[in-house]
């Protein structure tokens, strides 16, 4: 398991430079999200959320958890618990945030599908144990592994607990409407030690694509020669 694991985040790592047509993000800012995940919608603190449950981002757009080891996208039959920043977890988002605890003894994931494909997703994380750790983002355009990659990012963070806002944050945007599945893993930085679990917060999404600068670019010119064309027509 932990050598399958380490293939993984290692093909997670050199993929920081993504797909074309994808970019990587590590910023909330300038992800420009137009839709987020609230976790609480599964229940108050210490809810168990089953691999296989349904829900929905705030604008309405399907999605499943599941429970997956790693990337070979088999259901390992674990859960989900709900918490909150400050009370229940104890780690450095802000305080109040909801959270998504996975708990795991190696790794710590989270699996999404959505009902329908979104243009963009980015997630808050961290580790359960206090310390260095990593993590990366994989999407697709179907269900792994008979589907294309979108786009990856990996990034890595420290948690010492106080509710500092000072997670790691990361995301993937297309300038297609082609992401379907996503994968979060997280592992402690020397990637040996257990994580006992992790922790997902500030999960945005973009609900539609945002055309890269080249494309809105050749849209912006091709504007113009119509504007033109119609001026010579009069």
């Amino acid at each position: 398991m932990k050598i399958k694991l380490l293939i993984s985040f290692g093909a997670l790592a050199l993929a920081s430079v993504s797909f074309a047509g994808s970019t990587s993000v590590y910023s909330e800012g300038a992800f420009n999200a137009d839709d987020f995940i609230n976790w609480g919608q599964f229940g108050a603190d210490f809810t168990t959320v089953n691999s296989g449950s349904h829900g929905f981002t705030n604008n309405g757009v399907g999605f499943t958890l599941y429970s997956a080891n790693d990337f070979s996208g088999a259901d390992d039959g674990g859960s989900y618990l709900t918490a909150t920043e400050g009370s229940s977890w104890n780690g450095v988002f802000n305080s109040g945030d909801s959270v998504l605890y996975k708990a795991s003894s190696f790794p710590s994931d989270l699996t999404i599908v959505f009902d329908t494909a979104i243009g963009g997703f980015g997630t808050g994380f961290q580790s359960n144990t206090f310390g260095d750790f990593v993590g990366g983002l994989g999407t697709w355009d179907g269900l792994y592994p008979a589907a294309n990659p979108v786009g990856f990012a990996n990034t890595s963070g420290s948690n010492f607990g106080g509710s500092t806002g000072t997670y790691p944050w990361m995301g993937v945007v297309s300038d297609q409407q082609d992401i379907f599945e996503i994968f979060v893993g997280v592992q402690m930085a020397d990637l040996v030690s257990d994580p006992q679990g992790a922790g997902f917060g500030h999960t945005l999404i973009r609900d539609r694509a945002v055309p890269e600068p080249a494309s809105m670019a050749a849209l912006g010119l091709g504007v113009v020669a119509l504007i033109r064309r119609r001026k010579q027509a009069k």
